[in-house]
């Protein structure tokens, strides 16, 4: 698309000739001049830009998010696993069965790939843990009488299972209190030497979520049903993290949970709706602070166009988008091509003159951008857009 743009801008900017090929034909108008180009600088329409939250909950959450000493806050995870049977069915009849072994199995979706030496903390926590408990009560319960062991990562797993097996002693720290109805519920923390943190699995995850694995035995005389494996999933799960400072209506959000999106709106002068020819169109999105995410691991901004402008049920047009990796730690102005969206707004029968800005991975990223607005002062969200008007055309 781009190319042809200015392969038409180039002929048009080789001029008319008057003498045709063809017999019996003569142009009657032929460009007097030049095209022209031009770039303008559009901002966006005065208070209407706006945020809104709620798009994504926790069972929705592509990661869960763990974290230790890193600027983009701190996370802590948590997951409760469906109830272990305190039998198992053998030949028709429900036996009790003694623990050889447990196994926890934690997938990891992302790390920071330069940080050597991660591990992940175990807790025991109550089982009443959902998801409105907060950074700072889940954070409490993290404590050294609730420890249960350490899970190394080695350095070689970028993504990918991480397993610890627990056997002899440490099966006491699994001990299922009677009140917990047969419910293991852990708290889940990352360290390393120095800053980091690292995405694993949630519910909605496509890499598969946690496991709690029983191996059992059951006192029988065939030996070939002696053995069984009690696979638990995690029927609930979800991290908390440190505050990102409140909502300023005055400035923009994506991404965080409850998640949120950003609405723009803009007012393409006539000159270049009705006579322009767009040749590239780029959203500025100038940071309130710095993009602190997760290093080695990119988070994208993701610009849509919309249909019908509905305020925050508007629906985006997933067929035009444009979209930028936002790098972790910078403050500079982001930049996204968007001019498959700004050329719909051209056509006779346009959709809403909006753009739709979201963060991907939505709801599970460290990033939390946030952006000026209109009613900041300074730094408002624009469109830089370069047109071409064609030449005025006269009779030869």
């Amino acid at each position: 698309m781009r190319s042809l743009r200015w392969l038409v801008l180039g002929v048009l900017l080789a001029g008319c000739e008057q003498e045709l090929t063809v017999p019996g034909h003569c142009p009657e108008f032929c460009p007097s001049g030049q095209p022209k180009v031009f770039e303008i600088v559009l901002p966006a329409a005065a208070s209407s830009d706006s945020s809104f939250f709620g798009y994504l909950g926790y069972s929705e959450v592509p990661a869960l998010l763990v974290s230790d000493g890193l600027p983009a806050g701190e996370a802590r995870s948590w997951y409760r696993f469906f109830s272990v049977p305190d039998s198992i069915l053998v030949r028709d009849t429900l036996r009790p069965y003694t623990v050889d072994s447990i196994a926890v199995i934690l997938t990891l979706i992302a790390r920071d790939s330069t940080k050597k030496g991660l591990v992940f903390d175990l807790y025991r926590i109550p089982v009443t843990t959902d998801t409105t408990t907060s950074f700072e009560a889940l954070n409490g319960e993290l404590t050294p009488t609730s420890w249960i062991d350490s899970m190394p990562v080695p350095d070689s797993v970028q993504r990918g299972s991480v397993r610890r097996v627990f056997t002899g002693a440490s099966l006491d720290r699994f001990v299922i209190p009677a009140s917990d109805s047969g419910k293991h519920a852990l708290g889940i923390r990352v360290r390393g030497p120095g800053p980091t943190g690292a995405r694993i699995s949630s519910l909605a995850s496509s890499t598969g979520t946690a496991s709690f694995v029983t191996y059992a035995r059951v006192a029988v005389a065939d030996t070939t049903l002696q053995k069984h494996t009690l696979s638990q999933t995690p029927e609930a799960a979800g991290f908390v993290r440190t505050s990102n400072g409140g909502q300023d209506p005055d400035l923009l959000y994506v991404g965080d949970l409850p998640a949120g999106r950003t609405i723009l709106r803009f007012e393409l002068p006539a000159v270049v709706r009705d006579s322009g020819t767009l040749l590239r169109v780029t959203l500025e999105l100038q940071p309130a602070r710095p993009m602190t995410g997760l290093a080695n691991d990119a988070a994208s901004l993701e610009v849509r166009g919309v249909d019908k402008d509905l305020g925050a049920k508007s629906t985006p047009l997933f067929a035009r988008g444009g979209g930028v990796d936002l790098p972790e730690g910078s403050s500079a102005t982001v930049s996204v091509d968007v001019i498959g969206i700004v050329d719909l707004w051209t056509l006779p029968q346009p959709p809403a003159s909006m753009l739709y800005v979201g963060l991907r991975p939505e709801g599970g990223s460290f990033h939390r951008p946030v952006f000026h607005s209109t009613r900041s002062g300074s730094g408002a969200p624009q469109l830089r857009i370069t047109y071409l008007v064609p030449a005025p055309l006269e009779k030869p």
